[in-house]
């Protein structure tokens, strides 16, 4: 299905049930699909709607870059655009920098939905401390842009910043576009550990304890954080957890779901 909201193109999935809501949002570079499997599963007690977030997938790239705060915004219209009942319940189920969106959702106070519970899945939203060879990274590429920045150098070598970006920048920063790098920025360097502890509705943690883009650490943080959270770890797994273990992630989301 596609829709417009807010001047975007936004390509999603519905199954158009009348009964509690399912939303689904996926992590950087990735698209609504990935959570295909887990659909047939829950169709029968929920409605499933998915998306792909602007920027990602078949949806609109946004004309400018977006914030966390941005895409809640988003979410909160392309819910408005579809759902006739404002009061309806929703669970959230966010892997990677969806996570964080849904994070960002549970701590705005006048939704017109009733988010019931989260399933978080290697999320982000934790920015994780620099080590010394990252800090020295960020240091080096801060003192050569200055450089850079000397007319005569710019003169000399007009691509040099562009070729600094890219081999200082991750592969996820080299693949996006102009706006989608300025968006990656503004998401990365955002921090919600102080903000979580007011999240108190029901919430599972799902992690691969080797995952490196989202550490087990930052699971570990966001439990204590929780009131009312678990923590299933993927022994062996990546950040892409619940892909790896695709069996053991339809029992525990309808354990936590309960569906029979």
């Amino acid at each position: 299905m596609t829709i417009n909201v807010d001047n975007l193109n936004i390509n999603y999935y519905d199954s158009l049930n009348n009964k509690d809501i399912i939303l689904f949002l996926h992590g950087w570079g990735s698209n609504y699909k990935i959570f295909e499997f887990l659909f047939p599963y829950l169709e029968d007690k929920y409605r499933v709607i998915a998306l792909d977030l602007p920027g990602f997938g078949e949806s609109s790239e946004p004309k400018i870059s977006f914030s966390s705060e941005d895409y809640c915004k988003f979410c909160i219209n392309f819910l408005d655009s579809i759902l006739d009942d404002k009061n309806s319940n929703i669970i959230l189920v966010g892997h990677s920098n969806g996570g964080r969106i849904a994070l960002k959702l549970n701590l705005y106070d006048n939704l017109n939905y009733n988010i019931i519970k989260n399933i978080l899945i290697d999320s982000a939203g934790i920015r994780s401390k620099l080590s010394l060879k990252s800090k020295f990274k960020i240091y080096l590429y801060k003192f050569l842009k200055k450089i850079y920045n000397i007319n005569l150098i710019k003169k000399l070598y007009p691509n040099l910043e562009s070729e600094l970006k890219n081999k200082f920048g991750s592969s996820d920063y080299n693949n996006a576009s102009p706006i989608m790098k300025d968006t990656l920025v503004k998401l990365v360097n955002e921090d919600l550990s102080n903000e979580i502890n007011n999240i108190k509705i029901p919430t599972l943690l799902v992690w691969g304890d080797k995952d490196t883009a989202t550490p087990i650490e930052h699971a570990k943080i966001m439990n204590e954080k929780i009131s009312n959270s678990g923590l299933v770890i993927y022994e062996g797994s990546s950040h892409f957890s619940f892909i790896e273990n695709k069996n053991k992630t339809v029992l525990i989301f309808k354990s936590f779901l309960d569906i029979k």
